[in-house]
């Protein structure tokens, strides 16, 4: 019986959690540390920052489009691009650098990991009483 009524008290607690809200403050957060970071060039990776969440919300379209950008750290121009959007699967929501270069960024300085752990302050801000 307590195994129940935790599972309940879980599933309401997870209703209570706008999921949009919550990706948006993470995705806003990986794209201020990247800016932080000093990792912009083009900007191409932090723009390339988008959520998706199993309500069908997703901001892919207003990430930007693949093509060649000038740098400003470079001073060149270099061919950008990002992968197709993500596939949700079973998830809730997700939050998603879409450039095919991130991983390389995030393991030499990360900020997708970081935002993820400032989760825990986003939160208190959309959780809504239940």
């Amino acid at each position: 019986m307590a195994n129940w009524n935790i599972r309940l008290l879980l599933e309401e607690a997870k209703k209570a959690v706008n999921m949009k809200d919550l990706a948006q403050g993470i995705a806003d957060q990986a794209q201020a540390n990247i800016q932080s970071n000093n990792q912009v060039d083009t900007s191409f990776m932090r723009e390339s920052t988008y959520i998706l969440t199993k309500e069908g919300d997703s901001t892919y379209s207003q990430t930007m489009p693949n093509g060649d950008y000038f740098g400003a750290k470079s001073q060149r121009t270099a061919p950008r691009e990002k992968a197709p959007q993500a596939d949700l699967g079973e998830a809730d929501a997700a939050v998603v650098v879409g450039a095919v270069y991130t991983i390389y960024n995030e393991i030499r300085d990360p900020f997708l990991y970081p935002a993820l752990e400032s989760a825990e302050a986003i939160l208190a801000q959309v959780v809504k009483p239940f």
